[in-house]
């Protein structure tokens, strides 16, 4: 693990007193540009968003790890930056169409329905390019609920 990514756990073990048997199971960013992931990481610093879309066969084409209850994510800014830890609280996978309203809501909490499922078609169009799979309107999602471990609101 990189310093800079092992002083920050180091810190978030010792801060919130986890185990320190607790491992990391993720270090990620989110958004396509600076302005997109910086948004994002103001909204969940801010406990505006606390869910998390996947888009399932994106995972099963890299053959990476879907996120799971007990996860913890470091979460970067675009560059790689440290900047928060996030808890997985639950997981919901169903039909892109068929998320329920709340979930979307804390996921993308700015946007309509209707707002927030043409972004994800948008998003999982790009990644079946990216990857290789067939798009479908009906592909399924993982939304991730998340809670915010660290930094510790003051």
């Amino acid at each position: 693990m990189d310093d800079i990514y092992g002083d920050f756990w180091e810190a978030f073990l010792e801060q919130t007193d986890t185990p320190e048997t607790t491992v990391m199971t993720d270090v990620t960013y989110f958004g396509a540009s600076e302005e997109e992931s910086v948004a994002v990481l103001e909204q969940l610093l801010a406990g505006e968003k606390t869910a998390v879309g996947h888009c399932i066969p994106s995972y099963l084409a890299t053959r990476r790890r879907m996120p799971r209850i007990g996860d913890y994510t470091m979460v970067t800014d675009f560059y790689g930056n440290p900047c928060c830890i996030l808890h997985t609280v639950d997981v919901t996978i169903a039909p892109m169409p068929e998320i329920p309203e709340p979930l979307r809501r804390q996921e993308e909490p700015l946007l309509t329905p209707e707002e927030w499922l043409t972004r994800k078609q948008a998003e999982c169009r790009e990644l079946a390019k990216k990857t290789k799979f067939h798009y479908h309107d009906e592909i399924p999602l993982l939304l991730e609920t998340v809670e915010l471990v660290f930094p510790l609101k003051s």
